[in-house]
């Protein structure tokens, strides 16, 4: 077997043991869901660390949403995750707002769960996420 085969082979394996990131969720599904907001639209990041961004709980109309059930999506590079998030009715407008960035070095784009979950529509969600490097990353609301 040549050389270079051999490395195919083994770093295919290799990026198959680890993972290599996740797929998009949605690519494998029937266009079904509704988009409702993109939050962070291909938005070059150039600090590493952990970011959270900051939901109003409003479409892209600026209307505030109904309450159910919410998928954020998070894309960056080759790498995607979603996680779900809970809207009720009630709260104070921006009550939840915590949006920050804490500077530092991760291995691995990861989306970590929204927080309050569920939120209060209006009090809005927060999103943690974590960029281990410079790049682009969108973040979209999606109605499950």
């Amino acid at each position: 077997m040549p050389r270079t085969w051999s490395k195919w082979v083994v770093s295919f394996l290799f990026a198959g043991l680890l993972g290599g990131g996740c797929k998009n969720p949605f690519k494998s599904e029937e266009p079904t869901k509704q988009r409702i907001r993109i939050l962070m639209n291909n938005e070059y990041l150039v600090d590493t660390g952990r970011y959270v961004a900051y939901w109003d709980g409003k479409n892209a109309d600026g209307n505030y949403i109904a309450a159910g059930k919410y998928i954020v999506l998070l894309e960056a590079k080759d790498f995607s995750d979603q996680a779900y998030v809970t809207a009720e009715e009630g709260g104070k407008p921006g009550a939840n707002n915590q949006q920050q960035v804490e500077l530092g070095f991760y291995s691995r784009y990861a989306l970590e769960p929204p927080y309050p979950n569920p939120f209060k529509i209006l009090s809005g969600v927060n999103i943690p996420f974590l960029v281990p490097q410079a790049g682009r990353v969108k973040i979209s609301i999606y109605k499950d």
